[in-house]
């Protein structure tokens, strides 16, 4: 679990330096910014409702293989690119339903009415 735990805490402050990057008018704040955020998003902080999560959804076995697959070149890879990669995939969704926001009404209207022809 500590090996994971060390990947996302990298993982969070990889976002934060990401956030800034994103807002420019947060740069001069920057300290103040991940001081905010280590105060109550930091690890020592979140670290316990972590564990919790993952074993909610891991089992031990399920642990051991995250943990020997992060020791990998494709793991520590993984690991410090996916918080990119989630990025740029929600603003690529974000660019796409903002090309077709002004279709909304029309595609909420055209639900309702096969609904209720199918009533």
């Amino acid at each position: 679990m500590f090996f994971i735990g060390i990947v996302l805490g990298s993982r969070a402050i990889s976002v934060q330096a990401q956030q800034i990057t994103i807002a420019p008018a947060l740069a001069s704040q920057k300290d103040v910014l991940t001081d905010f955020l280590n105060k109550y998003i930091g690890w020592t902080v979140v670290k316990e409702e972590v564990a919790r999560l993952y074993i909610k959804y891991y089992t031990p076995e399920d642990m051991d293989a995250l943990i020997k697959f992060y020791q990998t070149p494709a793991g520590k890879k993984s690991s410090l690119v996916s918080a990119s990669l989630q990025q740029e995939l929600l603003a690529m969704k974000q660019a796409k339903l903002q090309a077709h926001i002004g279709e909304w009404s029309a595609f909420q209207e055209a639900k309702k009415s096969e609904a209720a022809g199918h009533n």
